[in-house]
């Protein structure tokens, strides 16, 4: 389960290649939701990426959308880097295909006029249109946990306390290994808490 649960998804469309990759179910969906303004929309979409272990970027976005729409922001997957994949380090960019489009439409016109748009969703409160395409290239972290996945705020604050320190970005990264083998008695490969030595260098 990807969607987080704290909130009703009214499915409009689903579609599914039926196969089952080694990166998972690869489908196609849109839902609403009872959501009206651009910040209740970015707080589902941080509840989305808590829950399924995704992270998207924008890819594009919209500054004046018109009456119909009130907010439409492009995301795509973060292995997506829009980079050319010629480097032979490791690397998160895939040129993963997966996006998500989220658009919040006008419930009213100006001075308070009720929209006559012919969308019978608007009318039952649904205003917030999510459409997915889950059609990853890589593993992800809901099915597991040693994918890529950004770099966690404490890690972020550990590190910095080590440069403050005087440490280089290769003996922070060293020092920040040893400190979690001690730990957890392993070397641990999750990037979120153990990123690589070019993420120290930025």
């Amino acid at each position: 389960r990807i969607l987080p649960p704290d909130y009703t998804h009214h499915l409009c469309s689903y579609t599914c290649s039926g196969d089952e990759s080694e990166f998972g179910t690869i489908f196609r969906c849109q839902f609403r939701l009872t959501l009206k303004s651009e910040a209740e929309l970015l707080q589902w979409l941080s509840r989305f990426q808590e829950q399924s272990g995704l992270t998207w970027r924008k890819s594009k976005t919209y500054p004046a959308v018109g009456p119909v729409t009130k907010y439409r922001v492009d995301l795509r997957c973060h292995h997506n880097t829009r980079a050319k994949i010629e480097s032979s380090r490791k690397t998160r960019n895939t040129g993963c295909p997966a996006t998500v489009y989220l658009v919040v439409k006008n419930t009213t016109y100006s001075r308070g006029r009720e929209s006559r748009s012919g969308d019978s969703h608007l009318r039952e409160g649904l205003s917030a249109v999510i459409t997915l395409r889950h059609e990853h290239n890589h593993r992800v972290a809901a099915t597991d946990p040693h994918c890529w996945s950004d770099v966690s705020a404490g890690t972020v604050e550990q590190l910095k306390a080590l440069f403050q320190n005087g440490h280089s970005p290769s003996s922070a990264l060293e020092t920040l290994k040893y400190d979690l083998r001690e730990e957890n008695g392993e070397d641990s490969t999750d990037g979120s808490v153990c990123p690589d030595v070019h993420y120290c260098h930025k």
